[in-house]
Parts: C-alpha cells; sequence; structure tokens
C-alpha cells in the first residue's frame, strides 16, 4: 500500500489534481523514459495533451496513467489512501495494460478502452506523447514496429471517440 507522506497537505490546499501531479511525481522519482528523460515528464505531457478537453477529472487520469501499471501504487489506494474517484480510478484502470503483452493482447485492450469515453482521450494523449519521433533514440526495426502499433492504436480510438 502507498504512503501519504505529504499528500494530505497538498489534497488539502491545492487540490486532486496538484496531489495526482505530486503523487505521479513521488511514484516516478529515479525512473527514466526511453529517450532518458525523467518520465513524470511523460506523464506531464500525457495531462497536457487532454487538457483541451478543460476536464480536471481527465487531468488527474492523465497524470496518473502509468502508475498502476509502472509502480507499486494499487487501484485501492488510488481510492482509500489518495481519495480520487471513480470515474477517475475506472479511466486509470482501462489505460493500465499488462506488462509484456503480445500485439494482440495490445490491441484487445486497445479495443477494451473504446467502451470508456474518458480512458479514449487519456490514451490518445499518451500515443500523441509515445509517438513523438524526437524522443526515440534511434529508429531501429524495434522503435518502428512499436511506431506503427501506437499509429493504428490512436486510429481506432480516435474512430471511436468520434462516433460517440
Amino acid at each position: 500500500m502507498a504512503e501519504r507522506d505529504g499528500v494530505d497537505r497538498y489534497t488539502e490546499s491545492q487540490g486532486k489534481l496538484s496531489a495526482a501531479i505530486a503523487i505521479a511525481a513521488d511514484a516516478f522519482v529515479g525512473k527514466y523514459d526511453k529517450s532518458g528523460e525523467p518520465y513524470i515528464l511523460h506523464c506531464l505531457e500525457v495531462m497536457k495533451n487532454v487538457s483541451k478537453w478543460e476536464d480536471d477529472d481527465l487531468r488527474i487520469a492523465a497524470v496518473l496513467h502509468d502508475v498502476l501499471e509502472d509502480t507499486s501504487i494499487t487501484a485501492g489506494d488510488l481510492k482509500g489512501v489518495y481519495g480520487f474517484n471513480q470515474r477517475v480510478i475506472s479511466t486509470v484502470l482501462a489505460v493500465t495494460f499488462k506488462k509484456n503483452c503480445t500485439e494482440e493482447e495490445y490491441m484487445m485492450q486497445i479495443l477494451k478502452i473504446c467502451e470508456n469515453q474518458d480512458a479514449i482521450k487519456v490514451k490518445m494523449a499518451d500515443l500523441e506523447h509515445n509517438s513523438l519521433i524526437l524522443r526515440m533514440k534511434g529508429i531501429d526495426d524495434k522503435a518502428m514496429a512499436r511506431t506503427k502499433k501506437y499509429h493504428k492504436a490512436y486510429y481506432i480510438l480516435k474512430a471511436h471517440l468520434l462516433k460517440k
């Protein structure tokens, strides 16, 4: 179970969005993305990418989108320890993928995300940032395959977002 160290201060004085940013920052201390940047910057970029919807619950889910997948924080912690609402938790759960899934499993998860409009928006924002060519250290076959997978997923999600 995650610790509340310092979270009450943020929650009471600056609101849930500031708390979510602090939680993500704490959770990803010392972790770096594929480009060598502090991982929290990715979370903040995803949050920034959903800001066009002017929805704090969506921003919260976006900044927390990788905490269940990549840290020891659980969905129970998001509710019981941190007090986030069910909409945020459902969105974060929807975009949480199992480690080392096959491409078929990945696409099945993308189709599942299509059932949740908030999850579509967060995952599209995540894919937008993950697909930036300047974030890649190099473009080898593995990077190209990943980019193609992200591109396909993005357009599946986009089609479902437009239908609803």
